[in-house]
């Protein structure tokens, strides 16, 4: 089977939070896509639940067991499940815009990395979304109750929801360096493959985007921002406290500015 975008999704339990992403998925106005759900050793209900989802029709569960926080092992999983040659990560809290897989198509270019951002909305509102929320759009509309929200500092950085349809536009605004954002950007297998993909060394939370950002950069990849294009409304939740050891294993990567991982997609 051909598809011109593989979505790559890691989960950790949290159902209800995979269900509204998928919803989103559902309403893409792009359609040349399968999606990769990489489990991070979540139970039963997230097996039901993906058995039992028949909405799109290119779902792919890939699991492992519950040994700690492995996102980097369970995305690399995932990209060697996938059937495409072009790669977008998510998380499996953030929603898509319905033109969020089209703005990552229609940008994509050789050597290049389509970095995005997203919207954190407010755990009020976050909890309160729907599946219907999400097929009526109501999710990335400016109302009344996320201005209240805004004006609490409970919702942040709405500015990111303005869909500006030409990337140009967005770096003339942001000018600043770009980086990857875990849950929100592109690139081409081929590239992914050329690091080895994410360093599987990672266990804990933190730091394995970061390193892949950097050792791409090393391979002679470019960061592109997407910023006010492939947009996302991330389901706000405390974060995670940082492991010291992938700080340490960070610091490490940058003295030895080597490009490729020797733990990650292939053993070296």
């Amino acid at each position: 089977m051909n598809v011109g975008v593989s979505v790559l999704i890691p989960v950790y339990n949290q159902v209800r939070n995979l269900e509204l992403v998928l919803t989103g998925l559902e309403m893409q106005s792009f359609k040349d896509f399968e999606v990769v759900v990489g489990d991070d050793g979540s139970g039963r209900e997230m097996k039901e639940f993906l058995g039992g989802y028949r909405a799109l029709p290119r779902v792919t569960h890939v699991w492992h067991p519950d040994e700690g926080f492995r996102r980097g092992k369970i995305l690399n999983d995932a990209a060697k499940a996938a059937l495409s040659r072009y790669l977008v990560f998510m998380d499996s809290d953030c929603i898509p815009h319905p033109h969020f897989l089209r703005d990552h198509w229609v940008s994509h270019q050789t050597n290049v990395v389509l970095c995005g951002r997203r919207v954190d909305l407010g755990e009020r509102i976050a909890r309160q979304l729907t599946p219907e929320d999400i097929r009526r759009g109501r999710y990335h509309r400016f109302t009344k109750e996320v201005l209240g929200d805004i004006l609490k500092g409970q919702t942040f950085g709405w500015e990111e929801s303005v869909r500006l349809p030409h990337p140009l536009l967005g770096r003339l605004i942001h000018w600043k360096a770009t980086r990857i954002l875990g849950s929100n950007f592109s690139l081409d297998r081929e590239l992914f493959e050329r690091v080895n993909g994410f360093n599987e060394d990672y266990v804990g939370y933190g730091f394995e985007d970061s390193d892949l950002g950097f050792r791409l950069e090393l391979a002679g990849a470019r960061l592109k921002s997407l910023r006010h294009m492939a947009i996302q409304f991330h389901l706000n939740h405390p974060r995670g406290e940082t492991s010291s050891e992938n700080v340490r294993l960070f610091a490490d990567a940058v003295r030895r500015r080597d490009p490729l991982c020797k733990n990650g997609l292939r053993k070296l």
